[in-house]
């Protein structure tokens, strides 16, 4: 049996101290001790950097996001500098607002290890899921799913591991940097090599 990989948690973050603590207490519960915690706060205009920094003791790395380029999306250029911050042999990006049980991220790497996936997103199952936004979601990657193919696979932005080095072979984020969904292109390419993988939250596989 092969060790288990290193992992990277990124996670871009902007005004987010509704949710902030709720994802980080999720992230630093889980059973996977292979982790590195890394939030980068984008020019938030509340108190998200600070809240960031209380985590400190507990291991999570604060980095503060750089001066957003003209022709970048700002969630990108975010993404962007955690790649550059990341060590992990996989990362882990993930919504401020999604919340991992503790063995939710064990679960996710065995499946990425034991199927040899470089990129597996999840469709997470939202606890809150008779709200309008979370119903248009959920039926939003259902057509996704019905549309899966080698041109446009199924992807998910909420949370998806990715192996670094081929997201680094691809350039990282900067040709991919004025597009909506940039884990979709990147997910392309991967597809090519039949890496990637999106699955759906479970008792076994909990995001939400």
């Amino acid at each position: 049996r092969g060790e288990l990989p290193t992992i990277s948690v990124c996670i871009p973050a902007r005004n987010e101290t509704h949710a902030m603590t709720a994802c980080l207490e999720g992230v630093l519960a889980s059973d996977y001790k292979k982790l590195e915690i890394i939030v980068l706060d984008d020019s938030s205009v509340d108190n998200t950097s600070v809240l960031i920094k209380s985590f400190a003791h507990a291991g999570v790395r604060f980095v503060e996001g750089s001066p957003l380029p003209g022709d970048w999306l700002g969630k990108n250029h975010a993404l962007e500098g955690l790649l550059r911050e990341a060590s992990g042999q996989f990362i882990l990006f993930m919504d401020v607002d999604t919340i991992v049980a503790p063995h939710s991220i064990s679960e996710l790497v065995r499946l990425a290890c034991r199927d040899s996936r470089r990129l597996v997103s999840v469709l997470a199952l939202r606890s809150d899921q008779w709200r309008v936004s979370v119903i248009f979601g959920s039926l939003r990657y259902l057509w996704l799913l019905l549309r899966d193919s080698d041109q446009t696979p199924a992807v998910s932005s909420v949370a998806w591991l990715v192996h670094r080095q081929s997201l680094i072979e691809l350039g990282g984020f900067v040709a991919f940097k004025q597009l909506v969904k940039p884990e979709m292109a990147i997910a392309t390419n991967i597809e090519q090599t039949k890496h990637q993988q999106l699955v759906i939250s479970t008792p076994g596989l909990d995001f939400n």
